[in-house]
């Protein structure tokens, strides 16, 4: 099946789950569709709550840079009791 994909876009490829708390151990894939400019922001929570209503999240900006090839991954902002202190 064809997939059709704006340039520039940046999209998180991770594995399928039924609902949050099943989590996963797996890696989530970051594709980078070049040819122009793009940002994404990933979020994360809890998942299981409502605490995000009270500022417990976390974002990370994600940067591409399609002149220089680049993609500028900025500091996580933000936190929230569960969350893990390095991601690989």
């Amino acid at each position: 099946m064809p997939l059709y994909v704006r340039a520039g876009s940046i999209v998180s490829i991770g594995p399928t789950i039924q609902y949050t708390s099943e989590g996963t151990s797996l890696p989530v894939e970051i594709h980078v569709y070049k040819g122009n400019d793009g940002s994404f922001l990933w979020y994360d929570d809890e998942g299981d709550n409502y605490n995000y209503e009270k500022g417990a999240y976390s974002t990370i900006s994600l940067h591409w840079e399609d002149e220089n090839n680049h993609l500028v991954i900025e500091a996580r902002q933000g936190t929230y009791p569960s969350m893990k202190t390095s991601t690989e």
